[in-house]
């Protein structure tokens, strides 16, 4: 599919993929996925309950840009404080590891989806919308990087982007493996809802949408700026509905809740890890 129609394809898709069905709910960031969902929101009439975490020690940037968007546009707010005391932090990472999930990505990313389920349950909401999945597409951010000799041994991050331009069948390898990993990772979240009554959909989990991205090097989807179709799909994103300049991983950035949660956790489990990873596992295996 040629890249100008990219734009046009995910906006229809993504409005397709978000029906009135109930109170729905957007978990939201600052970042252009989630407010992409938003605005397809907007656009089919809805008027979506706006949910966002952040840790209970400070305000995150993704959580002010939540916050002031739902004002901005009159839509309601729920903010989710996360507590960060070792003991509630230990909750969390009990719960995640509960329904299968050990990795410390998983653990450490699916921890704030507790109480975001918890939240939509409060609030009503019997649909929560996400961003998930739109990463694999424009591959971008730390992922690409921790996986170049699954991709055919793409070369380092330093010439990561012009190799990708110059074979598109490299990048789309890069894609498929995000596409297979993400399935998992989508399932949790729709795991940990479903067990609050809630149903979580993942819009850009659509088939159509990974075809359209078939084929596009690194540059034609990310130049003049980092996910462009989205930008050109709704042009509303960074006029009424502000969106984040620097993209990041919405449990790192600066909620740090990553790094903090880690580091909690392993001061309240002393033992041989060096890092979280082999402290979830043990958690898993019961033994600690």
């Amino acid at each position: 599919m040629a890249v100008n129609t990219l734009p046009t394809l995910l906006r229809r898709r993504l409005e397709m993929n978000v029906r009135r069905t109930g109170l729905v709910g957007v978990a939201l960031s600052g970042g252009i996925d989630s407010c992409s969902i938003l605005a397809a929101c907007l656009r089919r009439g809805m008027r979506p309950v706006v949910i966002s975490y952040s840790p209970d020690t400070h305000e995150s940037t993704d959580h002010r840009y939540a916050r002031e968007n739902a004002a901005a546009l009159g839509l309601r707010f729920y903010s989710v404080p996360v507590d960060m005391s070792p003991g509630a932090l230990e909750t969390l990472a009990r719960t995640v590891i509960r329904f299968g999930y050990k990795t410390k990505m998983q653990v450490e990313s699916l921890a704030p989806m507790v109480r975001i389920a918890e939240a939509a349950k409060v609030t009503g909401v019997s649909v929560l919308y996400t961003g998930d999945q739109a990463d694999g597409y424009y591959i971008n951010g730390n992922w690409i990087s921790r996986n170049y000799d699954r991709a055919r041994k793409i070369p380092g991050p330093e010439r990561k982007h012009v190799m990708l331009d110059k074979d598109s069948k490299r990048i789309d390898e890069l894609r498929r493996i995000y596409w297979e990993e993400d399935r998992g990772n989508c399932a949790a979240v729709q795991s940990l809802c479903a067990a609050k009554g809630i149903r979580a959909i993942m819009p850009y989990r659509d088939e159509r949408i990974a075809a359209a991205f078939s084929g596009t090097h690194w540059r034609e989807v990310n130049e003049p700026r980092l996910k462009q179709p989205a930008w050109e799909a709704f042009p509303e994103l960074g006029q009424s509905i502000a969106v984040r300049a620097t993209p990041v991983n919405l449990h790192r950035g600066d909620s740090f809740f990553a790094d903090v949660m880690g580091k909690r956790l392993m001061a309240r489990f002393p033992g041989p890890w060096r890092t979280p990873v082999g402290l979830y596992a043990a958690m898993a295996r019961g033994e600690v």
